[in-house]
């Protein structure tokens, strides 16, 4: 399936949802499963990481077509693809030990130091 493809099925799910999350004040575990299941979280993560490593124009179609059915997802989406673009500035081997696993999502409450230079980023549990 494309991204695209998986884009869309993840909008529906979020549009489903749209006014539980809205009620909830974050977005339901469905609409974030729906999200990490499509890729689209890690969608600029290097496909060296495992990640969908998309061209930008892709990127932001991506994010247009899950914020029309859900504003809310589109913006979770928009800060865990654009967040992750770290991904390509980083030591490899530690880029690799935060994006290197499929659950890894950057953007949200968990943080880590790297190592002595204070590198400190966002990763793992998504809003």
């Amino acid at each position: 399936m494309s991204i695209l493809a998986a884009a869309d099925a993840a909008a529906e799910v979020a549009a489903l949802h749209a006014d539980e999350s809205e009620a909830a004040r974050e977005l339901v575990p469905a609409v974030v499963d729906a999200l990490r299941a499509a890729g689209v979280l890690r969608m600029c993560v290097p496909a060296a990481y495992g990640g969908a490593e998309v061209d930008p124009p892709t990127m932001l179609e991506v994010i247009e077509r899950i914020a029309r059915a859900d504003g809310a997802a589109g913006w979770c989406t928009m800060i865990a693809s654009t967040t992750s673009l770290l991904s390509h500035y980083v030591e490899p081997s530690a880029a690799r030990r935060m994006w290197g696993s499929a659950s890894s999502i950057t953007g949200d409450r968990k943080s880590t130091r790297l190592n002595s230079s204070h590198l400190v980023i966002s990763y793992a549990v998504f809003c």
